[in-house]
């Protein structure tokens, strides 16, 4: 069987995690809508706070009475909105996991099975990292966008939509400028995270390499100790672990600059000091009053607290659409073929009838190899201990990347085959 080209990381087919996550669509959704919901009703205790200030600020001298109604009024709408808020927030991400722990238990059911199904000879050239990828990081970073990046990204929208709308309505020339500061924030954070994925790529390859170096150290342990290497199984690993720690340099050193603006720009402190010293300006040219200042102070310090969630949702969502992309690719590789009448083993011999071997599908090992193994012909391969099944199996995988011929137990054809009938 020839091998297949494998298409590079991070160039899948779009739309995988779309793909991977349909049959939880729904249950994103209602999740998306609970946490627009639930951000929504967060935002509203800090207008709360913002109207108490402009109303005592604003009240007219003799008007005591209308203004404790008022503030009372809005304490009421803050804590209903904070109240609102908690049980949206439980309930969106009580949905996000429950949805989280069914997909991703599928998609590991389905990444075993097909595991089973595929050549030995994609493992020898694979290496035992890619698998690991699959069953753990490529899985948990969709984890991270079903369970937490959803809710965020959404809220994060919400609130500066529902926070600037608010903003807008005070002042329109202090909203912009306020938006202005998380706007540039936003400009260099799409310059720190331009080459996101190719550096991920290669972070992702070069963990492969060091997990497939782990289990080849010890899985070969005793032949290292036996025959001897001259270091060469080390050597790997150490070189491994040098292309990881230069990739993570590289990147590191890339974005270093862009990635500390971003965060700089985003902080509570920057939004304040822009807007304190643009709200002095107005206020001494009597174009802005106290309580419209008190406002901004409020509401636009805290719309950074759910940017930067933002920002971390963001990347979580290209990693997980990185891993979606490498689960559907492993998925996407072609099974061993069939029987189209699948039999029982009948007996404990093999038997291979012109089979041409290969291990990189291009050239051959062997060829036109016909060859009779009664029973217990190899005691440790084919002795009458060694259980039917298991024999029948190693036969069978052996030619896995067979290019030509047949190969059978007892003068049953036995191709790879998921039913168990197959094996006997």
């Amino acid at each position: 069987m020839s091998t297949t080209t494998e298409q590079p990381a991070g160039l899948a087919k779009p739309g995988a995690l779309a793909r991977l996550l349909a049959p939880i669509r729904i249950h994103l959704v209602v999740c998306a809508v609970l946490s627009t919901l639930s951000a929504a009703a967060g935002i509203v205790p800090y207008i709360a706070v913002a109207e108490i200030a402009r109303v005592m600020l604003d009240a007219p001298a003799g008007t005591a009475s209308g203004a404790v109604a008022t503030v009372w009024t809005w304490v009421g709408i803050g804590a209903a909105g904070a109240c609102i808020w908690l049980l949206l927030l439980v309930q969106s991400s009580r949905i996000g996991h429950y949805a989280d722990a069914a997909i991703l238990h599928e998609l590991r059911v389905r990444i075993v099975r097909h595991l089973g199904a595929l050549p030995l000879g994609w493992f020898r050239t694979s290496g035992s990292g890619r698998v690991k990828r699959a069953m753990t990081g490529d899985l948990e970073e969709m984890h991270e966008v079903i369970a937490h990046a959803l809710g965020q990204l959404t809220g994060a929208v919400t609130v500066t939509v529902v926070g600037a709308g608010y903003l807008f309505l005070v002042d329109p020339r202090m909203a912009l400028i306020a938006l202005g500061v998380l706007a540039l924030m936003g400009v260099f954070y799409r310059v720190s995270m331009r080459s996101m994925t190719t550096h991920m790529n290669r972070l992702v390859a070069a963990d492969a390499r060091i997990s497939a170096a782990s289990i080849e150290y010890a899985d070969g342990i005793q032949v290292v100790k036996t025959f001897g290497t001259g270091g060469r199984v080390l050597r790997r690993y150490d070189n491994a672990v040098d292309e990881h720690t230069q990739a993570f340099a590289a990147w590191v050193a890339e974005v270093r600059y862009s990635s500390a603006v971003s965060r700089l720009l985003g902080s509570e402190m920057a939004v304040l000091s822009v807007v304190a010293a643009a709200g002095l300006a107005f206020l001494g040219n009597g174009a802005l009053t106290v309580a419209d200042l008190v406002a901004f102070l409020v509401v636009a310090v805290g719309l950074p607290n759910s940017i930067l969630p933002a920002v971390t949702a963001a990347q979580g969502v290209r990693k997980g659409r990185m891993g979606a992309a490498n689960i559907e690719r492993l998925l996407a590789r072609a099974p061993l073929p069939e029987p189209e009448r699948p039999q029982s083993p009948v007996g404990h011999g093999v038997e291979l009838d012109r089979v041409t071997f290969t291990y990189d599908g291009v050239t051959d090992a062997v060829a036109d190899i016909s060859a009779t193994c009664p029973p217990a012909a190899s005691p440790r391969s084919w002795g009458p201990r060694a259980p039917a099944s298991r024999r029948s199996r190693a036969c069978c995988r052996a030619s896995t990347t067979c290019r030509t011929g047949r190969s059978g137990s007892a003068a049953s054809t036995c191709a790879p085959s998921r039913r168990p009938s197959c094996w006997g």
